[in-house]
């Protein structure tokens, strides 16, 4: 009989705020550090002032943990409101249930406007640690 027993375990959930991202240029911008040894449980995406143009979008993924970077591993919206939307809800990129970094890294938000104007995003990462 082999057994597989639990070596790791997290005595409590921490949740992490990027700063506000105010009017952000296109592209990537890195939001949140994912120390080693965590599960990533949900992100949040809280689009506080809404972007002028209805195709704005915005991609959640991640660089690090000694993979290829994904800029969409969690979920990819439209800015064009202002609701809070999470990777639980709204994702369906490959990493929108969890992911576990066990080398850390980072969350990162790739914003495109498309010629509208750019509103108010900020991003809400809840995560375990787990430690031996």
């Amino acid at each position: 009989m082999t057994n597989y027993l639990a070596h790791k375990i997290s005595d409590h959930t921490w949740v992490v705020a990027s700063n506000q991202l105010v009017a952000p240029e296109d592209g990537l911008h890195e939001v949140v550090r994912i120390p080693p040894r965590c599960l990533v449980k949900n992100i949040w995406l809280d689009k506080k002032v809404a972007f002028g143009n209805p195709t704005s979008t915005a991609q959640i993924g991640f660089i690090g943990n000694g993979e290829t970077a994904d800029p969409n591993a969690f979920f990819t919206v439209t800015l064009n409101t202002n609701v809070m939307e999470s990777s639980l809800h709204s994702g369906t990129g490959v990493a929108a249930a969890g992911k576990y970094f066990d080398q850390g890294g980072l969350i990162t938000i790739t914003t495109d406007k498309d010629n509208g104007t750019a509103g108010t995003l900020q991003v809400f990462v809840e995560y375990v640690q787990l430690t031996n």
